[in-house]
C-alpha cells in the first residue's frame, strides 16, 4: 500500500504498481528525504524523474509545491502516474519519454528540487544528473536515489555532492550547483 506520509493530501492512498516493474520509494526513504527537504519544498516547481507510480511528485505538491514534472517511459506507470494524481486530487505535469531523451530535449522551466529513482544497478543516476545542471535552479537541489552498491561520485559535472544518507540498501546521494 502506498500513501501520502504529508501535508494537506495526508493519509490518503495511492494505487501502487501490481504486476508492473516499478519500485516505488520506500515510506521511511520518502519521510526521511522530505524531512530534508522540508524548506525547500513550498512553491517549488518539483521534476519527479524515472517518476513510476509518482509518489515521489505527488509527496511535494501535498507538501506545497507550486508544480510537479513526472518522466516516466513505461505507458503502465504513466497511466498510474495519471491515476494517482486523480486519487491525491492534484495536477502535474506528466511526460512520456525516456528520461535522458526528454532532458536532451532542452526547454524545460527550471526546477528547484529534482528527484532521480532510477532502476537499480544500472549507472542511469549520475547520467541523469550530468543532464539536469541546465534546469536546476541556482539555489536547487537534485537527489539520486540508488542501491548500496552504486554510489554516485563526489562530481558530475557542475554539481557536487553535498550529503549522503543510507537507509538499509537505499542511498540518497544530493548534489547542488557548485559556485
Amino acid at each position: 500500500m502506498l500513501r501520502i506520509i504529508g501535508g494537506t493530501a495526508r493519509g490518503r492512498r495511492l494505487a501502487g504498481p501490481g504486476a508492473q516493474q516499478v519500485r516505488p520509494t520506500a515510506e521511511r526513504v520518502r519521510e526521511a528525504y522530505f524531512n530534508i527537504v522540508t524548506p525547500m519544498v513550498e512553491g517549488a516547481v518539483f521534476l519527479d524523474l524515472f517518476a513510476g507510480t509518482g509518489c515521489m511528485g505527488i509527496e511535494a505538491l501535498s507538501r506545497g509545491a507550486r508544480e510537479a514534472h513526472f518522466v516516466e517511459n513505461h505507458p503502465e506507470a504513466v497511466r498510474l502516474i495519471r491515476h494517482n494524481l486523480g486519487l491525491a486530487g492534484f495536477t502535474g505535469r506528466v511526460h512520456r519519454a525516456e528520461v535522458m531523451r526528454w532532458l536532451a530535449a532542452g526547454g524545460h522551466p527550471a526546477c528547484d528540487l529534482v528527484f532521480i529513482d532510477p532502476p537499480y544497478g544500472r549507472g542511469q543516476a549520475v547520467a541523469a544528473l550530468a543532464g539536469i545542471s541546465s534546469l536546476l535552479a541556482p539555489e536547487g537541489l537534485a537527489v539520486a536515489e540508488t542501491g548500496r552498491r552504486e554510489e554516485p561520485p563526489g562530481r558530475v559535472g557542475s554539481l557536487a555532492l553535498t550529503r549522503l544518507e543510507r537507509y538499509g540498501d537505499t542511498i540518497l546521494t544530493f548534489f547542488a550547483k557548485e559556485d
